[in-house]
């Protein structure tokens, strides 16, 4: 199996981003969900998608996560793993991993 990120959405209804966990995508996400405060996420944030558009690399997609109008911008280097990412999230804002061993995850 292979892991994944899902990011819940509350707009007009729910949505949910999934994307691969060891993507570009899921490592700015997270990273960017760094420069938030707790208080933060009660309130709108914004999460503008993308590409390497001209580049010659292959196609990539990246995560800006904004407050207020405000970019948070992460610091990254290609030595950032994106577990280590999760962790500091999950340390940072007091979230539970419903996966964690012990953990009822409902069903």
């Amino acid at each position: 199996m292979v892991p994944k990120l899902n990011v819940q959405i509350r707009a007009d209804k729910d949505y949910v981003i999934q994307t691969g966990f060891t993507t570009n995508f899921a490592r700015t996400f997270l990273a960017g969900l760094l420069g938030l405060e707790q208080r933060t996420l009660k309130e709108p944030i914004t999460l503008v998608v993308e590409d390497n558009a001209g580049s010659k690399a292959r196609a990539t997609v990246f995560c800006r996560v904004e407050s207020r109008g405000v970019r948070m911008t992460p610091t990254l280097s290609r030595e950032t793993k994106v577990e280590a990412l999760h962790d500091e999230v999950v340390a940072h804002f007091g979230f539970k991993d419903p996966y964690a061993a012990g953990e009822d995850v409902g069903g």
